[in-house]
């Protein structure tokens, strides 16, 4: 079992790692009190820091910097943009997967995983405004 004074050092850590992905705008925010850090406990995470995070460096504010483009888009292609961009491998594919609760297999390839995640969260959206009857194209 870890000493509190272990914890504690493991905790500053984590706050030094969402310090430094804040942007400069960010950051500002949140020197004047505007913005906020929130540092959520992981099962086990103290005890057993999970290896492959740290090796592959997926934080929360890049999986959800990328969750909030795919909600506010209305467009697969730019969707399937910011996931070339933003997801450069397939562990980063799979944290945003379990992340967003998409189901997935372990030998769906990068392209597999894209598709998925773009029908689940762009594709759901445009087919339930479809079946509304609201953004139809004017013919």
């Amino acid at each position: 079992m870890k000493s509190n004074k272990q914890i504690f050092i493991k905790l500053l850590r984590e706050v030094e790692k969402n310090v430094k992905d804040l942007k400069d705008e960010q950051f500002e925010e949140f020197v004047k009190g505007n913005f906020r850090i929130q540092i959520m406990p992981f099962k086990d995470s103290i005890s057993k820091p999970n290896k492959k995070d740290f090796k592959k460096g997926v934080s929360e504010n890049q999986l959800q910097e990328v969750i909030n483009f795919l909600n506010n888009t209305d467009e697969r292609d730019a969707g399937l943009k910011i996931l070339n961009e933003k997801c450069p491998n397939k562990f980063y594919l799979e944290s945003l997967m379990k992340s967003l609760d998409i189901p997935f297999l372990q030998r769906d390839n990068i392209k597999k995983l894209q598709e998925k995640i773009i029908e689940s969260t762009i594709g759901y959206r445009l087919r339930s405004q479809a079946i509304q009857g609201q953004n139809r194209p004017i013919a």
